[in-house]
């Protein structure tokens, strides 16, 4: 990033909760409240951040967004991005082309970026 005439840091909005669990494993991530019956009553819909393995399922759906710019330097961390270039067009085609990739994925950034 040293020495880069353009830089952009995006960070995604609560990354660990826009990752929605697949229903058939939700009940494996329960709030341990029980309802009447005994049952928890409140599943997880989205990936909890203090599982294990969660860092690296958010770190991978990451690398899949920014993949098309790797060409470029840029520095990823689980859920901030940034993209720097010497070139203006290259830079601005690579923010684009990021914001293209986090709308498809439907990844939020922070303060509407």
């Amino acid at each position: 990033m040293r020495g880069a005439t353009f830089c952009a840091r995006f960070d995604f909005k609560a990354w660990f909760d826009q990752i929605d669990l697949p229903q058939d494993v939700q009940c494996h991530y329960a709030v341990r409240v029980k309802d009447a019956e005994g049952q928890p009553a409140f599943y997880c819909l989205t990936r909890p951040m203090g599982a294990c393995w969660a860092p690296g399922v958010a770190q991978t759906i990451t690398w899949t967004i920014v993949q098309p710019l790797l060409k470029l330097r840029h520095v990823i961390m689980i859920d901030d991005a940034r993209i720097a270039a010497h070139d203006a067009q290259a830079f601005a085609t690579a923010v684009r082309t990021f914001m293209r990739r986090c709308r498809q994925a439907n990844a939020t950034l922070k303060n509407g970026e």
